[in-house]
């Protein structure tokens, strides 16, 4: 499902991020037929386009020094956010 979240990184620093959020399946033991279940997912998300709404590239660039892989940190954000929203 493609949508867009808004992240707050700082206090000076926000980003929209849009993308594909794919939910994940939670583990299934036993089917109701009596066949093996599965181990189930984790949610994903596939970023697309990431925007600055508020701070600077700057600000970002400052940001990015405490994360050594910065995509893999929005990922985790985004989703968090998104399963957060849902839950409201």
């Amino acid at each position: 499902m493609k949508l867009s979240t808004t992240i707050k990184l700082a206090d000076n620093l926000e980003l929209e991020i849009e993308g594909n959020y794919y939910p994940g399946e939670p583990m299934i033991w036993t089917l109701p037929n009596g066949d093996p279940g599965h181990p189930g997912s984790a949610s994903e998300f596939e970023i697309h386009d990431i925007k600055i709404t508020k701070g600077s590239l700057l600000d970002l660039i400052d940001y990015s020094n405490r994360n050594l892989d910065l995509w893999e940190h929005f990922t985790e954000i985004c989703i968090q956010k998104i399963e957060e929203d849902e839950r409201l």
